[in-house]
Order: C-alpha cells, then structure tokens, then sequence
C-alpha cells in the first residue's frame, strides 16, 4: 500500500511539472544522482533547436527510510543571472497517509513561510482517499477544496479526478 502512495504521489508530481512549469517548448535535463537516488534536477529550455536557456532547477531530499521529504523549486532569474527559490513541497508519512505540503519562498523572511496548499492521502483497507486544501487566511484555517476516495485498483481516477 505504501508503494502505491508512492507511485501515485509522483505521479501527480510528475504531472504537476509538466502541465505547469514545462508547457511550450522543448526541454533539457541534466539529472544528480547520488546513491541511487534523485538529489537535483536543472531544466534548460531548448531555443532554436540547438541552444539551452536556463529554466528551473529541482532539489531533492530523503529521510532515512530513502522517502523524499522535500521538493525545492528554484526559478532562474534572467536579470540576475541566478536561479532564486521558488517553492517546495514537502512531504509528511504517517501510518495513516500521506501530507504533500506547497510552501512559497517568503523573501523578507528569508524562508519557506507561505503555505498555500496541501494534499493529504489517506489509507485503508478499501483504498485511498484523496483530501485537497486551501488555506484561508482570513480564517486561519484549512478549507476543503476537493474529496475523491479511491478503491484499490482505482489509480488513474485520481490523475484525472479534480
């Protein structure tokens, strides 16, 4: 059950990239792999056929159980000719499901501080169940966007779900 999470949670990931940051023109990665493991990604835009223009770059994190914990986006920045953090997402494993967090850079503070978004998958013995949430911060609370439970065997539903 665990590795469906898994594959399910990137899986969306891997879709969240591609509909939102990749649309448009051609695409280069150049991938770090460190035991075994995904540790960076950098995304260069293909120009003319032939020429690479930075674009993003990825940073990957693990607990000690080789989970990735933590998604770091970074943009680059044509003016100054550096990449600047973006947002991450981070992930929380619990024996009852799963948290996928979106947390935007928060220049003044110098930190992660600006959560938007979070995903949680819940786990049972009929399946998974898929919670959407928004932050409210007027209300300072968690408001349900979206709910789709999933059956086992159900997996494709949930990319093409809300």
């Amino acid at each position: 059950m665990k590795t469906l999470v898994m594959t399910v949670m990137m899986a969306v990931t891997g879709l969240i990239n591609v509909t939102g940051a990749n649309d448009g023109p051609d695409f280069a990665y150049n991938t770090k792999v460190e035991n075994g493991q995904m540790t960076a990604q950098t995304v260069y835009k293909v120009e003319d056929g032939k020429y690479l223009k930075q674009h993003l770059m990825y940073g990957f994190d693990y607990d000690a159980e080789n989970r990735l914990i933590r998604k770091e986006v970074f943009k680059w920045d044509v003016i100054r000719q550096v990449y600047e953090r973006s947002y991450c997402l981070n992930y929380t494993y619990e024996a009852g499901g799963t948290e996928m967090e979106l947390a935007l850079w928060n220049a003044k503070e110098a930190g992660y501080t600006d959560v938007k978004q979070k995903v949680v998958y819940l786990q049972d013995g009929m399946g998974i169940t898929y919670l959407a949430y928004e932050w409210d911060s007027r209300d300072r609370n968690w408001n349900l966007l979206a709910e789709h439970p999933l059956q086992n065997g159900d997996n494709a539903s949930l990319l093409a779900g809300k």
